[in-house]
Parts: C-alpha cells; sequence; structure tokens
C-alpha cells in the first residue's frame, strides 16, 4: 500500500475492475504498522512472496481441515486429491474472507461492494461464502429473532 493513499485515517483505494474510488477506514493494525515504521509502509511484496507467506500464516494458524476443490477442465470433471486447506490459501482468499466476514458482521452488500470493486450483485453473491451456521448467527442477531 502507498502512504499516499492514507489521509486522515482514511484509505482511498480506485477500483481496477470499475474505476469507482471506496474510502475505507484506516484498520488499527495498519496505523500499528504505520507507527513502527515512522509513517511509511514497508516495502510491498511481490504476490508470490505474498502468497508464499500466506500459506505459512494459514498453516502456522492450524488451518489443515482436508479439502479437495473439484474443477472442470475442457469439459471434464477432475476430482484432485485432497490437501490441507492453507495450501490452497492465496491473496484472493483474503479478499474474499474480507468480503465474506464484512458481510457476516452486517455490513450493508452495497458499501462491501465498492470496497470490492463488484458492480453486478450477481458476481458478487458467487463471491461471497456462506453457509447455514453463517445464515443463523446473522438471523439471531436480526430483533424479528430476539
Amino acid at each position: 500500500m502507498r502512504n499516499d493513499l492514507i489521509e486522515n485515517d482514511i484509505i482511498k483505494i480506485t477500483s481496477q475492475k470499475t474505476g469507482e474510488e471506496a474510502e475505507i477506514p484506516v484498520h488499527r493494525y495498519v496505523k500499528a504498522v504505520l507507527k513502527k515504521y515512522n509513517g511509511k509502509m514497508p516495502k510491498q511484496l511481490n504476490n508470490d512472496k505474498t502468497n508464499d507467506l500466506i500459506k505459512i500464516i494459514c498453516q502456522s494458524a492450524f488451518i489443515r481441515r482436508m479439502t479437495a476443490i473439484p474443477h472442470t477442465k475442457g469439459g471434464v470433471k477432475l476430482n484432485p486429491e485432497p490437501v490441507e486447506k492453507w495450501n490452497l490459501c492465496h491473496s484472493h482468499t483474503a479478499r474474499r474472507s474480507l468480503c465474506t466476514n464484512l458481510i457476516n458482521q452486517g455490513c450493508p452488500v452495497s458499501i462491501v461492494m465498492r470496497i470490492s470493486g463488484h458492480r453486478s450483485l450477481e458476481a458478487f453473491e458467487k463471491y461471497i461464502l456462506s453457509d447455514s451456521k453463517d445464515m443463523i448467527a446473522i438471523l439471531k442477531k436480526i430483533p424479528l429473532f430476539q
């Protein structure tokens, strides 16, 4: 992240997909990093190095459930061998997780879509990962179900 994107504890990001600007409050962890480095962000890593480090973090966090992601290649459905889930984590996983966590904490879809750069609800819904446990937790927060 570049220092010039932060002003008055607000990060201003322009989506590469839509060209729209989103403003996001600076997280306390980002503030701590800025303080540690005297207001300058540390050197940005390339995507490959970032993905390697995310895998190490996920493995250290015991994200080890066995999983296999079936996919289609050339019209043939492939069923890959199960691997520990940390092997499948990368920067895009973190991006999806942010969106899912914001939704699960009650952030309006329209705001999360602006942050993520999605224009259509249809594309965004494919992006969000949730299960019935998430749905129940969200519904329990709504006054109707209290």
